[in-house]
């Protein structure tokens, strides 16, 4: 890519999707994750990559009744996925990075049989308002 600008490379945290907008002198050629929705496009001779897909991934959150950011593993749950085994997925990638389990899963609200402070996967599973919809968090030391 010659002179490739990246305009927007964030995650949405009202939807938990990665956003992605690229613009470049030549055509764009980039490895995009399995079910990112692409759109490629030339405008006044620049062209133009925009994408998105749902993010997995370390963010540093810090909700208002906290006083300094923590980093956190979010999933985003895929469609027909229970809470879970997006839990499971989300353990085993924090373990994966970090070397040690997470203590804490947080959801927005808890599933339909859930109950506050339940063992899930070897997190305590907390319900919070700044947890994202249709994802879950898990992080904190054990």
């Amino acid at each position: 890519m010659d002179e490739a600008i990246i305009i927007v490379n964030d995650v949405v945290l009202e939807d938990c999707v990665r956003r992605l907008h690229v613009m470049s002198n030549s055509p764009i050629e980039m490895a995009l994750p399995a079910g990112a929705k692409a759109e490629r496009t030339q405008e006044a001779g620049i062209y133009h990559l925009r994408a998105e897909w749902m993010f997995w991934g370390m963010l540093d959150i810090q909700p208002r009744e906290w006083l300094k950011p923590r980093r956190l593993l979010v999933w985003s749950l895929r469609p027909g996925e229970r809470v879970s085994e997006a839990i499971q997925s989300a353990v085993e990638m924090w373990t994966r990075a970090v070397g040690w389990g997470p203590q804490f899963a947080w959801v927005r609200s808890l599933p339909v049989g859930a109950e506050w402070c339940q063992d899930v996967c070897g997190c305590i599973l907390l319900e919070a308002e700044w947890i994202m919809m249709n994802c879950v968090a898990v992080g904190g030391r054990r």
